[in-house]
């Protein structure tokens, strides 16, 4: 066993302290998003862990938008997947791709914007729905049947709160429109990303969102429509097999203070 000599000691403890701490619902498409994109970038992070209920706790942390994710780093707060990713773009490793590249910065943006503003809550709304009413067709993953049953009380809250729990005409055809726009801009790319040669924020964003669609899509119908195919295989392509998350646990008591102090130390934020 290697012994850790006090110059070291320090040197680690300095790390850790420096080090990004992501606040997160280990599930959330949003948080996967980031975390996609935060591995790209190949800086390291730790994670502080919060289940639906937690979210009554969430103002104390991200004050601005009340949701998830938020990144704790160098005593500020950053909250919200489009800020932390531009933060993670600006000190991305050497060699690492752009989130954000020069050339085609404008399209992604705007893309990013489409998919947090639509296509997330969109698709976050058809997996609730399936899941309220099918759960039977989900397999292995995040939302197993066991781990619904144990969370059934906010599972319900949160369907609730994503008018999710009634079938909706305009969200399915919706749903199949999104999905032509995305296979649409793929074929039109032809380098198996939305934009560039790797991926881009859009990227992550897009992927992440569909993946808990493709988990569901007999229920939703939509395996046998054009194109569903390249898109299971971009997903699976811009999703990582493992991402740069070197820790994490339970968001406790005090973790809620350290977040609330930095909410106060935290002056401005970025666009």
């Amino acid at each position: 066993m290697q012994v850790i000599r006090p110059r070291h000691l320090a040197t680690v403890v300095a790390e850790t302290e420096s080090r990004p701490e992501m606040l997160r619902i280990p599930f959330s498409t949003y948080c996967r998003k980031t975390e996609w994109g935060v591995t790209q970038t190949g800086i390291a992070y730790t994670t502080l862990d919060i289940s639906i209920a937690g979210m009554r706790n969430i103002k104390r942390a991200n004050p601005w938008e009340r949701t998830v994710p938020v990144l704790h780093v160098g005593g500020r707060i950053i909250p919200g997947s489009h800020r932390i990713l531009a933060w993670a773009d600006a000190h991305r490793l050497p060699g690492a791709p752009p989130l954000f590249p020069a050339e085609n910065d404008k399209e992604v943006r705007e893309w990013e914007t489409w998919t947090d503003e639509h296509l997330g809550p969109l698709l976050r709304r058809e997996v609730y729905r399936v899941l309220h009413k099918e759960v039977r067709h989900y397999g292995k993953g995040p939302w197993s049947t066991f781990k619904l049953w144990l969370i059934k009380p906010g599972f319900r809250i949160a369907a609730r709160h994503y008018r999710a729990t009634t079938y909706d005409a305009d969200d399915r055809a919706a749903t199949h429109a999104a999905l032509e726009r995305t296979v649409g801009r793929l074929r039109e790319s032809g380098t198996g990303y939305l934009f560039t040669k790797h991926p881009t924020a859009a990227d992550h964003a897009t992927a992440a969102f569909w993946e808990p669609v493709v988990r569901i899509a007999g229920p939703l119908g939509m395996d046998g429509d054009d194109g569903w195919g390249e898109l299971v295989q971009y997903v699976r392509t811009v999703k990582p097999q493992r991402t740069t998350r070197v820790g994490g646990r339970k968001a406790r008591g005090k973790d809620w203070d350290r977040l609330e102090a930095a909410v106060t130390a935290t002056s401005s934020l970025s666009p």
